[in-house]
């Protein structure tokens, strides 16, 4: 290993490291965003806390439902959330909010067994 290169990769890995960590934090902030989001806007209808299976609003299904709905992703719960439903109001989320409570609900999937 040459001089340079052994000077060079403790602070790439360091600013990595940094890097990670505030992506982390981020991650989380946003998590805890888009839960206060979904307590403060969508509980109304939705079951909008894990486990939570009954939601108050019967046509309306649990944010855990969803979350596990085959195939479901951030970019069908985007669609979703930018399209009208029959029963469901034309609630107006900003561009953050949704983002946010897209990222909660995926937090909400179940880890899947892996038929090995």
């Amino acid at each position: 290993m040459t001089h340079h290169f052994r000077t060079f990769l403790p602070g790439v890995l360091a600013t990595f490291l940094v890097v990670s960590a505030a992506a982390r934090a981020d991650g989380q902030d946003q998590v805890h965003r888009g839960h206060e989001v979904a307590l403060h806007i969508c509980a109304t209808c939705h079951a909008a806390e894990r486990g939570q299976t009954l939601s108050p609003y019967k046509a309306a299904p649990p944010f855990d439902q969803i979350a596990n709905a085959p195939a479901m992703t951030k970019l069908a719960l985007r669609v979703a959330l930018q399209s009208s439903h029959r029963v469901m109001p034309n609630i107006k989320l900003t561009d953050s909010q949704r983002a946010d409570v897209i990222v909660y609900i995926v937090t909400l999937k179940r880890e899947r067994p892996r038929g090995d």
